[in-house]
């Protein structure tokens, strides 16, 4: 009904619309591409000392994009696992969880928390307030500190000048929506921006239902034996507002407001278990205000003051029937993180006579606050680590220094931070019996180097190359997980963790012509001090494993990559219109355990995408076919025994614009076009060859998505 519904709206829009015009927008090669967050000052992909990767306001629509692991299917060094619960965790060249720093403008988000059944997820993002996504790979702690060790995801929101395109209009706003058919997913999207002299307001607001995913298994019925998805029911609802003061004296003010929750009810069929149900809610709030003066002073030309509350909220309760003890089973998991944060920062030009000096220099102040809870109908309510408390300073300074007309660009970076992490037992964790009721707190501090630098040798060829620096402090659970049952389990805390660090070499060359623009890169990262949980003696009071998070020893992960575009109008004029991107990216990894090297799982194998793209002259339609391709991962890169090795895939989408006037746009696609059944390295890893039901966890079949974006 849903699929009639939006169809018939579609038609009738299109039989009533005015001619359409031609749109003023300019295109944008792919180095010309402007990121502020690889160096915390403006500059353009062409322009960067290490590979990063921009996903556009124009990408998230024109892929119809409408989740966070779809927002990096085009970019093969980056992945997000999946599943029936939705969006996971994002893997940067085989780092992930939260080695992976992630923000929304500059706001760090909650970590994931994975104890017993409670797994909280970290993409607790509404795609619809977004205009720009930025992808660092390797460390970039010199900048942003913790968590940042093995990439950095960075979320720019919308602006109200955005929707208000025009100097000349005070009002604007967008109606957008989307169906997508693999998941019978209806979401609905309004925009409303305006402004006068002095200040400019923008409001979003999203609600978005949908259904499981699709797949390719054909099975239905209980058990483990199961392949097709998990009914399950989604809803998700978006708030967003930003509003901006222009103040006397090159001043400006800006807060930002926003709510994202998600609800998600699943029936677990698949499960051994009868009657077994999950649903989790998540909810992320955060309030933001910012303010910024321009002045020429001898100190600096700009002084950035923020200050950002934020708290994330993740609840999870299942239940099945216990044959067992012959009754309900039900679990409750709770997890709690809120976050304060202050930074000041400035910035100075300095110009001499053979060097121009582009300054930032910062202090920063965060407190953060994490607490988790369980309760079950067999072991009862317990906090099975304390509730405890983050607060960590910071001061970094960096120097990017441009060498007059030599082509040469030298950008250095050194942050030191100081964190304590506060463990705070309260009533509710002593009365669970930890095995430690008063745990020791964790400090430490860290100095994060940068040293990069790019040459031009001519007009066309840049080279450019880093020297990074990353850590990470402990997390809570890794640190407080302090929980012993007898006749089941035992895991015991460890205070005395130290972080994780990793040192990161970059270096490739660029060549930008007027036919096409090229990045070839290779890295090298070094990891240290992993911390792993490990398996201690055996205890016959606790049957099932004695555990503990512990330092280990490194990880290497080296690769290569290449990207491009290739405008084929300057290579011959009757293909005006036509471009042709690819992206392609190798990583191998291993892991040092004890003295002994074995494959790092959670490098991906070779993957690759290719697109060809077609936009009309006067920008009123446009197409683009899209191979995404993964090669099968070797059993050799594999550690653990008996795994299950889906084989190599090619996958082929095809997508489509209609300008229909300056107001109204139309984008249709349709996506695993050839119904390919496939496995990503995401979801395969870690499940064995002879798991029941393994088509559950394939990859959505053919489907189609299309939306209607109206603006006035």
């Amino acid at each position: 009904m849903k699929k009639r519904l939006l169809c018939c709206c579609i038609g009738s829009v299109v039989a009533t619309a005015a001619n359409a015009a031609e749109p003023t927008s300019q295109d944008v090669r792919y180095l010309d591409r402007v990121v502020i967050s690889a160096s915390q000052t403006e500059e353009t992909l062409g322009d960067t000392h290490g590979s990063v990767s921009v996903i556009s306001e124009e990408d998230i629509q024109r892929n119809l994009t409408n989740d966070v692991k779809g927002l990096f299917k085009y970019t093969p060094s980056v992945s997000v696992s999946g599943g029936a619960q939705g969006d996971g965790l994002i893997n940067i060249r085989g780092i992930t969880g939260n080695r992976v720093l992630i923000s929304v403008d500059g706001v760090r988000q909650a970590k994931n928390l994975s104890w017993g059944s409670l797994n909280s997820s970290r993409n607790t993002v509404d795609v619809n307030t977004l205009k720009q996504v930025d992808v660092i790979p390797g460390p970039s702690s010199s900048i942003y500190g913790s968590d940042a060790m093995g990439g950095t995801v960075y979320f720019t929101t919308k602006d109200p000048s955005d929707l208000l395109t025009d100097p000349q209009d005070n009002f604007a706003g967008s109606i957008r929506s989307q169906y997508d058919d693999s998941k019978e997913g209806f979401s609905n999207t309004l925009s409303l921006a305006g402004r006068n002299e002095t200040v400019e307001g923008l409001f979003i607001a999203t609600r978005e239902d949908a259904q499981e995913v699709r797949v390719h298994g054909d099975l239905g019925g209980t058990g483990p034996t199961r392949e097709k998805s998990d009914p399950k029911d989604e809803e998700a609802n978006s708030l967003f507002g930003k509003v901006l003061f222009s103040l006397p004296h090159d001043q400006t003010l800006t807060f930002t407001a926003e709510q994202v929750k998600t609800d998600e009810d699943t029936t677990q069929l698949s499960s051994s278990n009868a009657d077994a149900f999950y649903n989790e809610d998540k909810k992320r709030t955060r309030l933001s205000g910012q303010y910024e003066l321009l002045a020429d002073h001898a100190l600096f030309d700009s002084v950035t003051v923020d200050l950002d509350w934020q708290t994330t909220e993740t609840d999870q309760y299942q239940g099945y029937f216990n044959a067992r003890f012959g009754g309900d089973y039900r679990y409750t998991g709770e997890y709690d993180e809120t976050t304060r944060n202050a930074e000041i920062k400035f910035k100075k030009q300095l110009v001499t006579d053979a060097i121009e000096h582009d300054l930032i220099y910062a202090l920063d102040y965060e407190q953060t606050t994490f607490e988790q809870y369980r309760s079950s109908s067999l072991s009862g309510a317990n906090r099975s680590m304390p509730r405890s408390e983050s607060d960590a300073v910071a001061a970094y300074i960096q120097d990017q220094m441009t060498f007059g007309d030599s082509g040469l660009k030298v950008t250095t970076g050194l942050r030191y931070d100081r964190y304590k992490i506060d463990p705070q037992p309260d009533q509710a964790y002593l009365d669970s019996n930890p095995l430690d009721p008063s745990p020791e707190n964790n400090e430490d501090s860290q100095l994060s180097f940068r040293l990069g630098a790019t040459y031009d040798i001519n007009d066309t060829t840049t080279l450019f190359g880093q020297f990074g620096q990353g850590f990470k402090a402990p997390d809570m659970d890794q640190m407080f997980a302090n929980y012993g049952r007898s006749g089941a389990y035992k895991f015991i805390a460890n205070p005395n963790l130290a972080p994780e660090s990793s040192d990161s070499f970059e270096a490739g060359v660029r060549f930008n012509t007027a036919p096409a623009n090229l990045e070839f890169l290779v890295f090298y990262n070094d990891y240290d001090n992993f911390i792993d949980e490990v398996t201690l003696p055996f205890d016959p009071q606790y049957p099932y494993g004695v555990y503990q998070q512990q330092n280990l020893a490194g990880v290497v992960i080296k690769g290569a990559e290449f990207k491009g575009a290739l405008y084929l109008e300057e290579l011959a004029p009757n293909l005006r219109g036509f471009e042709l991107h690819t992206a392609i990216a190798y990583a191998e990894g291993t892991q040092k355990v004890d003295g002994v090297e074995k494959p790092l799982d959670s490098v991906a194998p070779l993957s690759g995408v290719i697109g060809l793209r077609y936009d009309a002259p006067n920008k009123r339609w446009g197409s683009e076919l899209q191979l995404t391709a993964a090669k099968g991962k070797s059993r050799s890169d594999i550690s653990s025994d008996n795994p299950f090795v889906p084989a190599g895939f090619g996958v082929v989408d095809l997508t489509a614009y209609y300008q229909v006037n300056d107001d109204l746009r139309l984008d249709a696609g349709i996506f695993n076009l050839t119904n390919k059944d496939y496995h990503t390295w995401d979801e395969a890893r870690g499940k064995t060859a002879d798991l029941d039901g393994l088509a559950r966890f394939s990859e959505p079949e053919r489907h189609f998505r299309i939306g209607v974006n109206w603006r006035f």
